[in-house]
Formats: C-alpha cells, structure tokens, sequence
C-alpha cells in the first residue's frame, strides 16, 4: 500500500510539473507556445486572439528560440507564415516587438536577404516564413497562422 502511495504521489507530482503550460501548448525555456494552425487571421486579430488566452504574438529573442519555433513551424508544413509580435506600424523602418516594446535592432534577428523591405509602401507586420523559417515583413490585414507566447506557470494550470 505504500509503495501505490508513493508511486501515485510521484504521478501527481509530475502531472504537476507537465501541467506549467495549457493544454495544447508547448513549452521550452520557460515559456509556453500555441502554435495556431487551424485557423488564418490578420495580424492584429491574431494578436487579439494571443491576449485572449493571457498571452502575446511570439517575441524571438535568441537564435535557440527561433529555433524552437522554425523546428516546429517545419513539422506542421504549413503553406504560409506564422505571425510574430514585430511590428513597425508605428515608425516606418523601426522594428518593434509589440508586447514588450523592445526595438529588434536591439537583439536577435533573423531576416530573410533583403528583408524588411516594405514593398508597397504596406508591409509593416513581421511572420516566419514556412519555408525558409526566416522573417519577412508583410501587410498586416493578410490572413496568416501564428504563433502566441506566454511564461509558463509552475502549477497554474493545473486540470484536473
């Protein structure tokens, strides 16, 4: 009997520890990700959809993170980019990420060759391109799938 005890309590313990992200989310480096890909939306509605579920438009800020996220935008196979939290909406040419504020120009970056480029005078919101799994700026009203980000929570989420 205390051997069921103990094994049930070790159970409970690691359903815990497994429970720091939703379900459906995945985490890595502290941090939980939803990458959403059964549904397309522009940028500011997928960033409404991210701060509906307590969270933002993913914010790359290492090439280990960028990683993470290209391994498994390539697993999906999806035929179009997954939205990121950058922006340059409110100064043309100066990247941001929107949630936290930081300026791109600041850290990690990974453009494609001759990005960001505002063709059209229109692109002003960033994606991870499915097929080379670097950024590209784009216009913000196109319909994409993306990615939300938020920090995990050691027994927040726990469902029971």
């Amino acid at each position: 009997m205390e051997s069921f005890l103990t094994l049930l309590l070790l159970l409970i313990c690691v359903n815990a520890i497994e429970a720091d992200c939703p379900d459906n989310w995945i985490k890595h480096s502290g941090q939980c990700y939803l990458f959403v890909d059964h549904t397309m939306l522009d940028w500011n509605d997928a960033l409404n959809f991210c701060k509906n579920f307590e969270s933002e438009l993913a914010e790359v800020q290492t090439s280990i993170e960028e990683n993470f996220l290209a391994q498994h935008v390539r697993q999906l196979g999806k035929g179009n980019g997954f939205w990121l939290g950058g922006s340059d909406i409110i100064l043309e040419g100066e990247w941001m990420w929107m949630t936290s504020k930081t300026l791109l120009s600041m850290g990690y970056t990974a453009w494609m060759p001759g990005e960001p480029n505002n063709e059209g005078n229109n692109e002003h919101c960033l994606e991870i391109k499915w097929n080379s799994f670097l950024w590209n700026d784009t216009p913000c009203d196109q319909q994409r799938h993306f990615i939300c980000e938020r920090e995990s929570r050691p027994g927040g989420d726990v469902v029971g």
